[in-house]
């Protein structure tokens, strides 16, 4: 269902995307609206404008419009509350413990970073671009299909020369 019928909005400068608002999930009945703003262009209320499309549209195909943030993310709790949203209960969020992501972390930093690794990373971002992936519908909605190739090579998975 999300990859049928999720959509985004974004705030452009020039060519540089400042802020995107998303369907972080879809059901049946609601669609979570997600929000990401690039930190040179926070509290512009770049959030609230495209989050308030977000709620516009949803309201219009017929579905209700969701927030979930995080307790400690008063950014996102203050443009819920911009665009409408009321605080209806504060629930329990299961998380990885840190030292798990950190080992993991660490270990991407010591691996060996060879010619022939980068290749075949290069071939899996292909692959991912070429055949889907879980975020290709909604990247194409909001980006068009050249656009949202372009976002994954260089956002989602990037790959340098130097980092061979």
């Amino acid at each position: 269902r999300f990859l049928r019928e999720g959509f985004g909005y974004i705030a452009l400068d020039q060519e540089r995307v400042c802020a995107v608002a998303f369907s972080a999930a879809v059901s049946s009945m609601e669609i979570d609206i997600g929000v990401e703003t690039h930190e040179d262009y926070r509290r512009k209320g770049l959030a609230a404008i495209l989050a308030g499309r977000m709620c516009e549209h949803i309201v219009e195909i017929g579905k209700k419009p969701v927030w979930a943030h995080s307790i400690s993310n008063k950014g996102s709790m203050s443009t819920a509350l911009k665009c409408g949203f009321v605080q209806d209960r504060i629930t329990t969020v299961i998380k990885k413990d840190d030292t798990i992501v950190e080992g993991f972390l660490d270990g991407l930093k010591k691996a060996e970073r060879k010619a022939d690794n980068l290749t075949g990373l290069s071939a899996f971002r292909d692959r991912m671009i070429n055949e889907g992936n879980p975020s290709s519908s909604v990247l194409e909605k909001v980006f068009g299909k050249e656009g949202a190739a372009d976002f994954f090579r260089r956002c989602v998975m990037p790959i340098r020369k130097r980092d061979i």
